[in-house]
């Protein structure tokens, strides 16, 4: 059987009874479960290479996670400036009327106002 080394110390301390049994033990001398032992450090190294493979597979995750944001963000802002571009390409063409006459300057000789001498505000 195997017992709790912590544990039974404590015990002997106060009794040199078995735990168990409550007999009179011969000796309490403990001999490790090296048995024991070997299954907890062999479980240990799985326990630490699953944590080892979950934390890689969460940082590839997050990486390609990251990377998806930022291709989706580039191709936004590539649309928002292509976007653009045709807009003032749209300006660009657009005939002169509509956009208010010579020179953008809402006609009369570009000064505004009646008599060509314009105001200033």
């Amino acid at each position: 059987m195997t017992y709790d080394r912590h544990a039974v110390e404590t015990w002997f301390v106060t009794s040199r009874m078995s735990p168990l049994t409550g007999q009179q033990l011969m000796s309490t001398h403990l001999i490790p479960n090296v048995f024991v032992r070997g299954q907890i450090a062999r479980w240990r190294e799985k326990q630490e290479a699953a944590r080892r493979r979950a934390l890689a597979e969460a940082e590839a995750k997050a990486k390609a996670e990251a990377e998806a944001r930022a291709q989706a963000e580039a191709a936004a802002t590539a649309a928002e400036v292509e976007a653009a571009v045709r807009r003032a390409q749209a300006e660009d063409t657009a005939p002169t009327q509509l956009r208010g006459g010579r020179g953008g300057r809402g006609g009369r000789g570009g000064r505004g106002g009646r008599g060509g001498r314009g105001t200033m505000a």
